[in-house]
């Protein structure tokens, strides 16, 4: 048996319509695991993610320290990643009846996850012939996406704050020390945090470029609402996927071209993209004249 080593990592910043790529992809074969999360994120590689962040106090929203984990760190958390994906806990990916681990794979595979944009290296020393697909927004649509589900999050919290208020905020263990009542995103409502998060992520992604060469493929997102049949084929021809006709239609279908530049539609949004439309990234991305 022929097994394949070589796993299809999805990166970008969140909001950017990473999980809209996961979906097209899992529709054209390619497996992305049994288990995930509402954001199509795979519990076991999301999970082993946030606990390799975690190893330097950072998580999803303050990735910057990530950036000093130096030839040590890999050293040391190399072997754990290994025995971990050779354990029990991969169960969550496979299916739970299967016997299938990580060196008996005969089908295309991977996972989706934005915190694959800060621990790629890691990965890449586990599997060198990885693949790379990364999607990018424009960073207005982006922020405005991460401050309205921080205020769906903090609304959906006036629950636990009303528990908080009939106990008489009586000392508990339980309620102070180990639960987390408010959110931990709560900096999103400021549209600016949202914007400079975005060129942390894709400055980020674009940097992979010299490492992956050939073996990286960015996309816009705009462009791929725009012309869905022309990026879907180049996922496609990327993959090398095997896919049929009628799989092929099916994919380039249900895209919602009302997202592009969302944006647009604020005087507030627009006002903020007016503000940061000349960074040179920004200009770079081709981003610059969007309301021309």
């Amino acid at each position: 048996m022929k097994y394949n080593l070589s796993p299809i990592l999805i990166i970008g910043m969140h909001r950017s319509g990473t999980s809209m790529i996961t979906r097209k992809l899992e529709s054209l074969g390619l497996f992305l695991g049994n288990e995930k999360d509402e954001n199509d994120e795979a519990f076991f590689f999301r999970n082993i993610n946030e606990w390799l962040l975690n190893q330097v106090n950072c998580h999803w929203n303050n990735p910057d320290r990530f950036k000093y984990v130096d030839k040590l760190f890999k050293n040391q958390m190399t072997p754990i990643l290994k025995w971990y994906l050779s354990s029990e806990k991969n169960k969550t990916y496979f299916k739970k009846n299967s016997n299938l681990n990580f060196n008996e794979i005969d089908f295309l595979w991977g996972w989706k996850d934005p915190r694959n944009t800060f621990t790629i290296e890691l990965w890449k020393d586990i599997f060198p012939q990885m693949k790379v697909i990364h999607i990018y927004r424009n960073p207005i649509d982006v922020a405005q996406s991460l401050k309205c589900r921080e205020d769906k999050i903090r609304k959906s919290k006036k629950i636990k704050l009303r528990v908080i208020d009939k106990l008489k905020l009586k000392f508990k263990d339980n309620l102070f020390y180990n639960k987390n009542l408010y959110n931990s995103t709560i900096e999103f409502k400021n549209i600016n945090v949202g914007i400079n998060l975005w060129k942390t992520y894709t400055e980020k992604a674009f940097s992979l470029s010299k490492t992956f060469e050939k073996s990286i493929l960015h996309i816009k997102y705009e462009d791929v609402l725009d012309n869905p049949q022309k990026h879907i084929s180049e996922l496609i021809n990327f993959l090398n996927l095997d896919v049929s006709h009628d799989n092929f239609q099916k994919a380039c279908e249900d895209f919602n071209k009302s997202r592009k530049f969302a944006f647009l539609g604020d005087k507030f949004l627009v006002d903020k993209y007016e503000k940061v439309k000349n960074d040179k990234f920004i200009k770079e991305l081709g981003y610059s004249n969007i309301n021309e």
